[in-house]
């Protein structure tokens, strides 16, 4: 994917145009009068057929890249199928995208967090640990602020430094917006180690790639809360056949506190219980602490906190 269209074009038109008024101008005065038209069209045709082989050529080279395009797009879709990590993902993902931009040297994926709406970093490849720090903090100068109105504004844009990476003359070159069906789910930014401005084919590129990862976060999404849902009707429901069996008490109690665990994805959790006589809250099952003995003597009144 080239930076520049038909860099090629304009120099090939000026220099078959002025060839062209030479050679009428040359004809007009060494050739009969009777051969100037004959000429003068021959010539034309041979300009024509110049041109038309220029603009055939550029059309097949635009074809190329189309279809390389779309071949990318396909493989990070691909990608997005498999369930990696989302750093070693973002790595694959990369890669691919400097295959086509080669003059990419750096990228971050920033993810929005699906309850709290607050927008992070998730994954780097090649950013200095002090650029790292810096987004993290959201520092101003970090460029988080443009990152952040990509996610607010769902609009790509190119502008914006790191510190760190200016050192070395390596400046943002881009930030898509993570597209899901519904709304923004993250920012995909780039950083280039020299001058480069994206081409309007380029950027349209890069926000297709951010669409295929915004599509996917959000089919991984989906499907973690149909997990989570499914694991929570099955608790609910052998917590009702243990409260409602012949079960003591203490062998009750221990499978709430394995499915409370399960659900919640907590390796410490205890249970207490009221005691009517004495009035208190009072801890009477618990796992995943190392002193059971002292937190077993652990007793609150209602209402009252930690």
């Amino acid at each position: 994917m080239k930076n520049k269209a038909r860099p090629y074009i304009l120099p090939a038109v000026l220099v078959l145009s002025f060839s062209y008024l030479l050679f009428a101008y040359l004809i007009t005065r060494n050739i009969s009068p009777a051969s100037i038209p004959l000429s003068i069209f021959l010539f034309s045709l041979l300009v024509g057929g110049v041109l038309f082989a220029l603009f055939r050529l550029d059309h097949q080279q635009e074809l190329r890249s189309s279809i390389e395009d779309l071949d990318a797009l396909s493989e990070i879709s691909v990608l997005m199928t498999q369930g990696v990590e989302v750093d070693d993902l973002f790595k694959k993902v990369f890669a691919k995208v400097q295959e086509r931009l080669p003059a990419l040297s750096a990228g971050a994926l920033f993810l929005v967090d699906w309850q709290g709406e607050d927008l992070g970093l998730a994954a780097s490849v090649a950013l200095p640990l002090e650029s790292i720090s810096d987004l993290k903090e959201r520092r101003a100068e970090s460029g988080y602020g443009v990152i952040e109105r990509v996610a607010k504004g769902g609009e790509a844009q190119q502008e914006g430094s790191l510190p760190s990476l200016q050192k070395e003359g390596t400046t943002l070159c881009g930030a898509v917006p993570l597209r899901s069906s519904e709304r923004v789910v993250g920012v995909l930014s780039f950083w280039s180690s020299q001058p480069m401005d994206l081409t309007p084919r380029e950027k349209k590129w890069l926000e297709a790639v951010g669409g295929q990862i915004g599509l996917a976060l959000e089919r991984i999404q989906l499907q973690k809360s149909h997990l989570r849902r499914e694991k929570e009707a099955l608790a609910l429901f052998q917590l009702s056949q243990a409260t409602t069996s012949s079960l003591s008490i203490d062998t009750v109690v221990k499978i709430i506190l394995n499915h409370v665990a399960g659900i919640t994805e907590s390796e410490a959790v205890w249970i207490m219980l009221y005691n009517p006589i004495q009035r208190l809250l009072e801890v009477v099952a618990a796992r995943g602490f190392s002193d059971q003995i002292s937190l077993k003597s652990l007793t609150l009144r209602p209402g009252q906190g930690f």
